[in-house]
């Protein structure tokens, strides 16, 4: 959109556009399968905490807390009075 309006600023702010680099100079052009393979690896590795704790925060509010709210129930409102 820059190369189309060809603002140097912007419109609000006039604040004058600057742009650098995102990778390194000496960055592959391309990565090969082992190194994208690797790399999600490691992204999923990191994640694992995360899944843990839904897991276990699932396993309890959809096993354990309704289990629980069932004895109570059955304890207190679901005697017989004979």
């Amino acid at each position: 959109w820059l190369k189309v309006s060809r603002k140097r600023a912007c419109e609000l702010c006039l604040t004058e556009f600057r742009f650098q680099s995102v990778y390194k100079d000496d960055a592959p052009k391309r990565l090969n399968s082992l190194q994208v393979l690797v790399g999600s690896m490691q992204l999923g590795a990191g994640l694992l905490p995360d899944l843990g704790r839904y897991a276990a925060v699932g396993a309890i509010w959809l096993v354990v807390f309704p289990l629980f709210n069932s004895r109570v129930h059955r304890l207190f409102f679901a005697r017989r009075l004979d």
